[in-house]
């Protein structure tokens, strides 16, 4: 998968306004509704609930994320990390010059604080 793929795949999801997972009526900053992430440059805004990865968080928002393996090996839902803290718990998919860089894998990333991220 070329880079304008990876890119026009993360662009080209139709959606507009910020996506939040909301049950109950519940506001969108609610704890209940998870930790919020914002996916740039569409600046889409979802919600991880607890043991959810963002990649897990994005689909089932609605949000055309790429992947393919889901276990961290293939690097396809690779992401630039631009603010907050993640923990990742496979890494393999990536050098550890990209991990300094802010690259995170989003079937592997669970955020820890509220997180942006920019489509790779």
């Amino acid at each position: 998968m070329t880079e304008s793929m990876r890119t026009d795949m993360c662009t080209d999801i139709g959606l507009e306004a910020p996506v939040a997972d909301v049950e109950d009526g519940a506001p969108a900053d609610s704890s209940e509704a998870g930790i919020g992430v914002r996916i740039l440059p569409q600046g889409v805004e979802i919600f991880v609930r607890p043991g959810e990865t963002i990649l897990e968080a994005g689909l089932r928002s609605g949000v055309a994320l790429a992947s393919s393996c889901r276990e961290g090996m293939c690097g396809t839902c690779r992401m630039r990390k631009i603010s907050g803290e993640v923990e990742m718990r496979e890494q393999s998919a990536l050098f550890d010059d990209e991990i300094e860089a802010g690259d995170i894998l989003a079937c592997c990333s669970r955020p820890l604080t509220p997180v942006i991220v920019e489509c790779a």
